[in-house]
C-alpha cells in the first residue's frame, strides 16, 4: 500500500484492507447464504415434519404444524430484539 494515508491506515491495523476484501465479501455471503439454508432445513425440514409426525398428515394436521412452525420462526426472530431491547 502506498500513499499519503497508507501510514494512517497501517496506524489502525488495516494495512491487509485493500488486498482481503473480495476474500471477507466471500465468506460474509456464503455465511449468510448458508444461516437461510440451515434455518429452511430446521424449521421446515426438521420441526415442520416432526410436527406432521405428531399432529397427523390431515388437512388439520398440517395447517396446526403449519401454523405452529411459522408462530416459531417468527418468534426465534423477534426473541433477540425483544431481549436486546
Amino acid at each position: 500500500m502506498s500513499g499519503v494515508g497508507s501510514s494512517a491506515l497501517a496506524e489502525l491495523g488495516m494495512t491487509g484492507l485493500a488486498s482481503d476484501w473480495p476474500v471477507e465479501l466471500a465468506q460474509a455471503v456464503a455465511l449468510l447464504a448458508l444461516v437461510g439454508v440451515y434455518e429452511e432445513a430446521l424449521f421446515r425440514g426438521v420441526l415442520l415434519d416432526t410436527l406432521l409426525g405428531r399432529l397427523g398428515r390431515t388437512r388439520r394436521g398440517l395447517m396446526a404444524s403449519a401454523l405452529a412452525c411459522s408462530l416459531l420462526f417468527g418468534f426465534s426472530h423477534v426473541l433477540p430484539s425483544l431481549l436486546v431491547g
